[in-house]
């Protein structure tokens, strides 16, 4: 009867993890970024609206730079939209974001207090 029972039971749960959904492949080969566009400012005070740009599914935009200051990034729409605030940073560094947002034409607009910069937008087509 044990035997059984385990038969079953390892029938069971063997079936059961066939049937788990599978989690990102660990081999799989990270994406290849393509610069799509950049720009770089400060130490001063900034405000810069970029010309449109277009990207393809998916992209990133990360930036870094040093200061007593701030830098902000937000998206807009090719057609003036705000999408929303997609990074900030307030001590020296870096940082990166992949706007949850389709392919498309788009604009940043930087803003920086006391803070020198660099933007820079990639895809990976």
């Amino acid at each position: 009867m044990r035997v059984a029972l385990a038969l079953v039971l390892t029938a069971v749960l063997g079936c059961a993890d066939a049937a788990a959904p599978a989690g990102p492949d660990p081999a799989a080969p990270a994406p290849s970024w393509r610069l799509v566009a950049s720009w770089e400012g400060g130490p001063a005070w900034a405000w810069l609206t970029t010309d449109p740009f277009t990207v393809a599914a998916p992209w990133r935009v990360r930036w870094s730079g040093s200061g007593s200051g701030a830098l902000f990034v937000d998206l807009y729409q090719a057609d003036g939209t705000l999408v929303g605030r997609i990074g900030e940073q307030q001590a020296d560094g870096s940082g990166a974001t992949a706007p949850r947002t389709a392919a498309g034409t788009y604009r940043l607009e930087l803003r920086s207090t006391l803070w020198a910069w660099s933007v820079v937008v990639e895809d990976a087509p």
